[in-house]
């Protein structure tokens, strides 16, 4: 009696070989749309903490100053002055790259009611190239 011994070739076609790889390749496609979304995500980020940063750093400068020296001279039509290197040159080394620093006396308060202003409200901005706001700031600055 003789047994015969069958052999079964073990292993993929081609066309299974071909899905698999279409299968992996989408997941690697999925993976870098996700790693691309994360880098923009961050780059945001970045210009948001910026931006804060030049705002708090206006502020910062703004509370230093003379009060008398703070009001809306020089303001546009939208009742902003923006900051430049000649009308705030100290404060203007401080705006990151591709960002405009604006600023707004949106107010003066009379907090005890003599006829003269004690405190002043200022607004303060930070807008992209794009023109976006991308940080606002207000605080009130106080007679001294």
């Amino acid at each position: 009696m003789k047994h015969r011994i069958e052999i079964k070739n073990q292993g993929f076609t081609l066309l299974e070989v071909m899905i698999a790889l279409g299968i992996l390749a989408i997941g690697f496609l999925a993976v870098i749309s996700l790693h691309v979304s994360a880098i923009q995500n961050n780059e945001n980020a970045s210009h948001f903490t910026e931006a804060a940063f030049a705002n708090q750093s206006q502020a910062e400068y703004f509370i230093l100053r003379p009060y008398a020296s703070i009001d809306n001279t020089g303001a546009g039509t939208n009742g902003y002055t923006t900051v430049t290197s000649s009308n705030f040159p100290n404060l203007y080394e401080t705006i990151p790259d591709g960002y405009t620093l604006e600023y707004k006396m949106v107010q003066t308060l009379d907090y005890n009611l003599d006829g003269t202003d004690d405190a002043k409200e200022i607004s303060l901005r930070s807008i992209d190239s794009n023109g976006d706001v991308k940080s606002n700031l207000t605080f009130i600055k106080t007679r001294n």
